[in-house]
């Protein structure tokens, strides 16, 4: 613990000599942990934005899907039924 203050009094200078000079510093540390603040919650806005536009997404994406699905199961029904009485027809004709 003693080597960190030392070393901290050796970048900012001791309590005594350098008062004027670490209150800048606080001052500029106080600066950017607002600074830090704003921007963390601009970030945390913009990820949720972001999640609530994939989720719309998702969910448009989800109900053409199921839309395609049952018009694809449509068509597959109409075909059997035209392909079953393609086959009646066939057999009702003489050959």
């Amino acid at each position: 613990m003693n080597t960190i203050v030392e070393e901290i009094d050796q970048l900012c200078g001791s309590s005594l000599k350098g008062g004027i000079f670490n209150e800048s510093l606080y001052r500029e540390i106080a600066c950017l942990r607002l600074e830090k603040k704003h921007i963390e919650s601009k970030f945390f806005n913009i990820k949720k934005e972001h999640c609530d536009q994939m989720n719309q997404l998702r969910s448009e994406y989800e109900a053409n899907l199921a839309d395609e699905l049952a018009a694809c199961d449509h068509t597959i029904s109409e075909l059997r039924r035209a392909c079953g009485a393609a086959r009646m027809w066939s057999r009702s004709c003489p050959s």
